[in-house]
């Protein structure tokens, strides 16, 4: 017999924040909300307040009812200055590990690793939350968080970008090693 398929609740939801403010389907730090309202935000790769409609709304109304905020940036701006912790990450031309971005706007695919040293000392998105992650297994003895981010912390993020790329309907049947050994990137 099979085992029964074990039973899967979210518990968070990915929202952007143009339905914090005007009235959309959620309201993150609302009584609406779901689950709970909106304890922490961490924002990588996107300058969320410069993004946000009803800006002042967002600062003055939203942003003090949500306990934490962090923000990785490669830049100080507006999401930096209101974040409880700013996190300094690498430009593009300065990426560490391996990276992949695409969208639905853009029919290219592309898949990088920086040719410049950092000037700073910064560490890439994916390497801010494994450090997090390495710290709740020091904190709790539980090693299922540093375990989560095992690639990243061995800096071996192309096996994640190829997990990514084996299960796209674009990507599949491409290799993550070729391309990046290839400098066609």
């Amino acid at each position: 017999n099979e085992p029964e398929a074990p039973k899967i609740k979210k518990y968070y939801t990915e929202e952007h924040p143009v339905f914090w403010i005007n009235g959309g389907p959620t309201w993150a730090t609302g009584k609406t909300h779901m689950p709970t309202p909106t304890k922490m935000m961490w924002t990588a790769n996107t300058n969320m307040l410069n993004n946000a409609p009803w800006l002042y709304k967002v600062i003055n109304s939203e942003l003090p009812k949500v306990e934490l905020v962090i923000n990785n940036d490669w830049e100080y701006n507006l999401s930096c200055e209101y974040a409880d912790i700013a996190l300094p990450v690498p430009s593009w031309m300065e990426t560490t590990l391996p990276d992949i971005t695409g969208s639905a706007s853009n029919p290219f695919c592309s898949i990088w690793k920086g040719g410049l040293k950092p000037i700073f000392d910064t560490k890439m998105d994916a390497e801010t939350v494994a450090g997090v992650a390495r710290k709740f297994t020091e904190m709790t003895g539980d090693p299922r968080f540093e375990a989560y981010y095992k690639y990243i912390l061995e800096g071996k993020a192309e096996h994640y970008i190829q997990r990514i790329m084996n299960a796209s309907t674009t990507l599949k049947g491409y290799n993550c090693e070729e391309i990046l050994k290839s400098g066609k990137s």
